[in-house]
């Protein structure tokens, strides 16, 4: 499964914006630093500010800022705000005449559940927390 140029741009938003704690920064900024268009920077803010994830103000004392504690987001619910569809493949008739004798999707929506499954063991938080305990656990075993 590869994820949207928006998810990933999400991704790094959130962490940007999570790792300032509680200042506030603004779309410039987070442009510069991540060198995402002001432009597509706006659209994945106003979503993002749409979930309350993220505080938007214009004005003066504005600014970008969590809107959340990072520990109450999971990385499946990012996935699952940003991307339109998460069908791992369209198997759905007339598209596929192998339909009834493939089984593809079923193995494709059991690799795609195991996928989720990992995203929510891990919140927001974890993204910019040193050092990620359950990842380098992880790589240890491997």
């Amino acid at each position: 499964m590869q994820l949207t140029k928006h998810t990933d741009y999400a991704f790094r938003i959130l962490t940007f914006v999570a790792s300032m704690a509680e200042e506030k920064t603004t779309i410039l900024k987070i442009s510069t630093a991540l060198d995402i268009s002001k432009n597509h920077l706006m659209k994945i803010v106003n979503k993002l500010a749409g979930a309350g994830w993220i505080d938007a103000s214009r004005g003066k004392n504005g600014g970008i800022k969590l809107g959340i504690n990072p520990e109450t987001v999971t990385l499946r619910e990012v996935v699952e705000l940003m991307e339109q569809t998460l069908a791992p493949v369209n198997c759905e008739a007339p598209l596929c005449t192998l339909n009834p004798h493939c089984h593809l999707k079923g193995i494709l929506h059991e690799a795609q559940h195991a996928f989720m499954q990992t995203l929510e063991a891990y919140t927001l938080a974890d993204l910019i927390r040193k050092p990620m305990p359950k990842l380098i656990h992880s790589l240890e075993i491997a």
